[in-house]
């Protein structure tokens, strides 16, 4: 596998990646998704993407780039306008994998990329969310709790991602569903719990304690191990 480091910034200008590449002399910038059409074998790809480009928004980008299967091995970074959950929540139906809040600039930018290198260089995979026995892997959509997949259907698993995440904070079920794209379904907080009822069973399938703790009158906690 390519050990380089190639980072894609759509809707960066050349002086952004000017100064991108002054700062991190020993990373590959790209500024299209074709320039990674023909890329090696290699999972050492990130991407941020502005939310508005010249000829298209950047949540059209993300849908078109993760088509592709270069774009599966990618770690894509929506830069926000704005702080709002209905961003967030547009940017993850997309297939972006995280999201940070602009201004698009090489400050910004640079912040969440030594983030990202940092991780990788102590050996974490992006894709994957480590808790004790427990993995969330979000490339290939599977969890596993001591070597076992944890048998889940879509929805149990982005939620599970989502609370591996951001473990040990309380989520109301009402920010539940909207992290899930259900906002505009006909969904209450009687199918939130359905929800979590079948995430616990897919945990005693496997032979692992419940990591999801109720909150009375707040909502539910992923308790880091």
């Amino acid at each position: 596998m390519n050990d380089d480091i190639y980072v894609l910034i759509a809707g960066g200008d050349a002086e952004l990646i000017a100064d991108m590449t002054a700062e991190y002399p020993d990373v590959r910038f790209l500024t299209g998704s074709s320039d990674i059409i023909s890329l090696p074998e290699t999972q050492n790809i990130l991407c941020f993407v502005d939310w508005i480009l010249p000829d298209k928004s950047g949540l059209e980008f993300c849908r078109q780039l993760k088509a592709t299967d270069v774009g599966q091995q990618c770690h894509t970074t929506l830069v926000l306008e704005h702080a709002d959950e209905t961003s967030q929540r547009r940017a993850l139906d997309a297939g972006a994998d995280d999201y940070i809040i602009g201004p698009f600039d090489a400050k910004t930018l640079s912040r969440r990329l030594a983030l990202q290198l940092s991780a990788r260089n102590a050996g974490h995979d992006l894709h994957k969310y480590i808790h004790g026995r427990l993995i969330v892997d979000t490339a290939t959509f599977r969890a596993q709790y001591n070597g076992q997949s944890l048998p889940l259907g879509p929805t149990e698993f982005r939620l599970l991602a989502h609370f591996a995440a951001n473990p040990d904070r309380v989520f109301s079920r009402q920010h539940l569903i909207r992290v899930l794209g259900k906002d505009g379904d006909i969904v209450d907080d009687k199918t939130v719990n359905v929800w979590v009822g079948r995430l616990r069973k897919a945990f005693v399938q496997v032979g692992s304690p419940d990591p999801i703790r109720t909150v009375r009158s707040a909502g539910y906690v992923f308790d880091r191990p």
